[in-house]
C-alpha cells in the first residue's frame, strides 16, 4: 500500500498520523477507524462511513485559528469545474449589479461630494452589498451541506433540499405555499438549521438570512462535519478560504454605502447642520454658475442697464434673495436666505467666490477652494453687492 494512503490527520489537532495508530501521539485523540477503538464508537460524532479519508481540522475560515468542531470528509460536488463555475457566475452577477448601481452618476453635472450624495449611487452600493452577501451565502450554505451550490438558487427546490436535510421529509416544503403556515414553517426550519450548525436556534429563526450569512462565511460546520476538497492538512482553508473574498467585497460595499448614508444625513440634518448646509449650498451654487459661464449662458448688465458680456475682464455678481430655488442650494434654512456668487474674469481666467447667509448664520466671501465651516459666522448677513449683475439664462 502506498505510504501516502496510510496517512490520516487527527480530527482534533490536525497532526499527521498513521492510519494504524490507535490515537494521536500529539493530543491523544482516539482514531475512530481503528478496530480496537470500536467500543468507544458511541462517543464519536456521527460520520460519513463512505468517505475515504479523515481530514485534519485545518483553519477556521475567518480568523485563522485551529478549528476542533469535528471530523471533516471529502466531497466532489463542489470541486474542479463546479467550483470554477461558481466563482465565474457570482463574479459576473455581482459585477453587473455594481455597474447598474453606478448608472445615476451619468446624471451628475459636477463630480463633487454633494452631487454624488444627492444622486443616490452610494445607497445603491449599499443594496448591492446586501444582495451579494446573501446571494453568495445561500450558495455556500449548500456547499457546507454537501449539496451542489446551484441548488441554493432555485426557488422552492432549495427549500425542498433543506427540508430533506433538516427534517428528512423533503415534501414539507409545500407548507411554504400555505399563507400563515409558511411563516411558522420558515421559523421552525431556520431554528433547526441554526442549531445544526451550532448556532442559537432562536436567533436563527428571527434573523434567518443574516444567520445564513454568518454560517456560510463563518467557521461553523453542519453537525460538526465539514466537506472539503482533498485530504490535506489545510483542507478547510483550501475549500472555504477563497469564499471570504466575496464576504470581504460585500462588507466593503456595505461600508461605502453606510458611510454615504451617514454623510447624507450629516449634511442634511446631523452634526453642525447650519454650517454644513451653508457650505453644501454654496458649493452647489458655484458649480451652477460655473457651468453657465462655461456655456456662455448668462446675461449681465451694469448699473445703467448696459449689456456687458462676461467674456470681458471684470467682476460679475450673481445675486439672489433665495438661492435655495434659483441656484439649488442644499439648505434646510430657507427663511431669510440670500447670497451671491462673484466671478472675476482676468484675461479669460475665471475665479469664483461665494457669500451666503440665512436667518441665523452667514458665510463670508470666500473662494471655491476655501469653502469650509470655519468661515461660517453666527449673525453674519450678506448684503446685495453693487456692480455688474448677472443672471443665468
Amino acid at each position: 500500500m502506498d505510504e501516502k494512503e496510510n496517512v490520516i490527520y487527527c480530527s482534533r489537532c490536525g497532526s499527521e498520523m498513521s492510519a494504524n495508530s490507535r490515537y494521536c501521539m500529539k493530543c491523544g485523540n482516539l482514531n475512530e477507524n481503528h478496530p480496537d477503538n470500536n467500543k468507544y464508537s458511541k462517543i464519536f460524532k456521527k460520520t460519513n462511513k463512505d468517505s475515504n479519508y479523515q481530514i485534519g481540522s485545518g483553519k477556521m475560515i475567518l480568523n485563522g485559528n485551529n478549528d476542533k468542531s469535528g471530523v471533516n470528509f471529502i466531497t466532489e460536488k463542489n470541486t474542479g469545474t463546479y467550483r470554477r463555475i461558481f466563482i465565474i457566475v457570482n463574479v459576473v452577477i455581482i459585477a453587473i449589479a455594481c455597474i447598474l448601481s453606478l448608472i445615476p452618476l451619468l446624471s451628475v453635472n459636477e463630480f463633487n461630494i454633494n452631487e454624488i450624495l444627492k444622486c443616490g449611487v452610494l445607497t445603491n452600493l449599499l443594496f448591492v452589498g446586501i444582495f451579494s452577501l446573501f446571494f453568495v451565502s445561500s450558495q455556500i450554505l449548500f456547499i457546507k451541506l454537501d449539496e451542489y451550490w446551484w441548488k441554493g438558487l432555485i426557488p422552492f427546490y432549495n427549500y425542498y433540499i433543506l427540508s430533506e436535510i433538516i427534517f428528512k421529509k423533503g415534501w414539507l416544503f409545500v407548507l411554504l405555499l400555505i399563507p400563515g403556515v409558511n411563516i411558522v414553517y420558515l421559523l421552525v426550519l431556520y431554528y433547526k438549521l441554526g442549531e445544526s450548525f451550532g448556532k442559537n436556534g432562536l436567533l436563527s429563526a428571527i434573523l434567518g438570512p443574516l444567520m445564513i450569512a454568518i454560517i456560510a462565511f463563518g467557521s461553523s460546520a453542519h453537525n460538526g462535519i465539514y466537506y472539503v476538497v482533498d485530504a490535506s492538512q489545510q483542507a478547510l482553508e483550501k475549500t472555504y478560504g477563497s469564499y471570504r473574498r466575496f464576504a470581504e467585497f460585500s462588507v466593503f460595499l456595505l461600508l461605502i454605502g453606510a458611510i454615504g448614508l451617514f454623510a447624507n444625513f450629516y449634511f442634511s440634518s446631523g452634526g453642525n447642520k447650519d454650517e454644513l448646509s451653508i457650505i453644501g449650498g454654496a458649493d452647489l451654487a458655484i458649480n451652477k454658475v460655473k457651468k453657465a459661464v462655461k456655456n456662455n449662458n448668462v446675461s449681465c448688465e451694469d448699473n445703467d442697464d448696459n449689456k456687458i458680456p462676461i467674456t470681458n475682464n471684470g467682476v460679475y455678481y450673481f445675486y439672489s434673495n433665495d438661492f435655495l430655488y434659483e441656484y439649488s442650494f442644499k439648505s434646510n434654512l430657507v427663511d431669510g436666505s440670500r447670497g451671491y456668487v462673484k466671478v472675476v474674469n482676468e484675461n479669460g481666467k475665471y475665479t469664483y467666490y461665494v457669500s451666503y447667509s440665512t436667518t441665523n448664520f452667514g458665510l463670508k466671501e470666500v473662494s471655491k477652494d476655501e469653502l469650509s465651516p470655519e468661515y461660517v459666522e453666527k449673525g453674519y448677513v450678506v448684503n446685495k453687492p453693487s456692480g455688474i449683475m448677472c443672471t443665468i439664462d
